[in-house]
């Protein structure tokens, strides 16, 4: 297996090589449905040191970009991306958006479009401005108006639960 020199400094040259095993007939890869490490003896995230935003910008610019090996097909491609979208639901990057940087921001909501995040999220995430996540008075009403939301967009496209 030849190293890609792009995965070098993501936080996921480790899952690039795991999964580049793929490409040959004769590998599988069998996932766990339980963590196969329950402490870390670090005791923390490193990856936070940049923020919480630049954090999960690393998961989906990882996942992005093992989604693109040219061994997936498109089926593989969007079950990749859907995990990661799954890990950090709309709520999670609402409380991102809340404590982040416009930059750090718009740098992990661009990844976010590049790993196909569910347009109406994009679209929550967008109509709330920084002003008003940034204000921890302005937290709350944020929620009332985003459930007003949804419920509005529910109403619009005939959605039902």
């Amino acid at each position: 297996v030849e190293y890609d020199n792009s995965f070098t400094g993501t936080a996921y040259s480790h899952a690039f090589m795991l999964f580049s095993f793929l490409q040959f007939d004769t590998c599988f890869l069998k996932i766990l449905d339980k963590p196969m490490v329950i402490c870390r003896v670090s005791g923390g995230n490193t990856f936070l040191d940049k923020g919480l935003a630049n954090r999960i910008f690393i998961d989906f610019d990882g996942y992005y970009k093992i989604s693109k090996l040219h061994y997936f097909d498109k089926t593989t491609q969007n079950a990749l991306l859907k995990i990661i979208s799954n890990l950090h639901p709309l709520y999670r990057l609402l409380r991102i958006k809340c404590y982040s940087s416009k930059e750090d921001w718009n740098k992990l909501y661009n990844s976010l479009i590049l790993a196909n995040y569910p347009v109406v999220y994009l679209r929550i995430l967008r109509l709330i401005p920084l002003s008003l996540a940034h204000s921890f008075s302005g937290i709350m009403p944020a929620f009332v108006w985003l459930k007003k939301y949804i419920r509005h967009s529910k109403f619009i496209f005939g959605i039902k639960n």
